[in-house]
């Protein structure tokens, strides 16, 4: 039981982070470019938009998330 419950919070972190990288790789980065490229509109609204993303993302997928992968091999 408290295997399948790790294991599902495993599976929970693992769609987080792939989220966080749609958010962080893609859409704040494609919306960065049209920032600069077009002037569209300012690039601070985008990163007022996405302050913290960057951050949350890299501590889930460089931290959380591997140390979670690790418990659950032992």
């Amino acid at each position: 039981r408290v295997f399948n419950i790790a294991n599902e919070l495993l599976h929970t972190e693992k769609a987080y982070v792939s989220r966080l990288h749609l958010l962080d790789q893609v859409f704040c980065a494609q919306l960065m470019e049209e920032a600069r490229a077009r002037s569209s509109f300012p690039c601070e609204v985008v990163m007022g938009i996405f302050s913290n993303i960057c951050s949350i993302y890299c501590f889930h997928q460089q931290f959380l998330l591997p140390a979670l992968e690790k418990r659950m091999e032992e």
